[in-house]
């Protein structure tokens, strides 16, 4: 299992990239994305985001 990012995704694709990876709804990510925006307070999560879109190659 390769973690990718997608091309069509909403902000740089990471959370329909890895929903398409592990199989699960992009909702769904996006969801748990959302949750760990909130409960971090943006910072942490946000940096994790962007590595994430910088690193992961495009599907």
């Amino acid at each position: 299992m390769t973690l990718r990012r997608s091309k069509d995704g909403l902000i740089f694709g990471v959370c329909k990239g890895i929903a398409q990876s592990l199989g699960v709804g992009v909702t769904f990510v996006r969801i748990l994305t959302l949750m760990a925006f909130i409960m971090t307070g943006f910072f942490p999560t946000a940096v994790i985001y962007i590595l994430l879109a910088l690193i992961l190659e495009t599907n």
